[in-house]
């Protein structure tokens, strides 16, 4: 076997010297295991986005390929979430009783689940009122 140390190798390398160890006879040799490191609380975050009439449409969740799942509540009034910035500041987002949202129309106090990575807005469908929504995400 080589005398380089098997325990800094990138994945392939250490298969590579495992297939070397048990071709030479080394006994003892055991093939590796891949590990993946994931906090054991799953790191959540929390926070509750503001929508006022001056500012209507926010970023709702960021693109992050280390969320796992987020959870979102409208509290005071319905929202608009939206894959697109254009598309939560549509006019149509702030119709009375919005007739034809330009994203899915979020009830109060219906929870939605978003397992994508992906960013998403959220548009006010009122701006007499502010409009909290709340966040959690969980994160690897």
């Amino acid at each position: 076997m080589s005398d380089k140390r098997i325990d800094n190798l990138p994945a392939d390398d250490v298969a590579e010297e495992y297939e070397h160890a048990s071709e030479i006879g080394i006994e003892h040799a055991y093939e590796p295991l891949p590990v993946r490191h994931v906090s054991p609380d799953g790191m959540p975050v929390y926070y509750t986005v503001v929508l006022t009439a001056n500012q209507p449409v926010e970023t709702l969740l960021g693109n992050d390929p280390d969320r796992v799942v987020a959870e979102i509540v409208a509290i005071d009034n319905p929202v608009v979430i939206a894959e697109s910035q254009a598309k939560a500041q549509s006019p149509a987002n702030l119709t009375a009783n919005v007739p034809a949202p330009q994203g899915m129309l979020l009830p109060v106090n219906v929870r939605l689940t978003v397992i994508h990575t992906r960013e998403c807005f959220v548009s006010a469908t009122t701006t007499a009122t502010a409009s909290r929504v709340s966040v959690l995400v969980t994160k690897k």
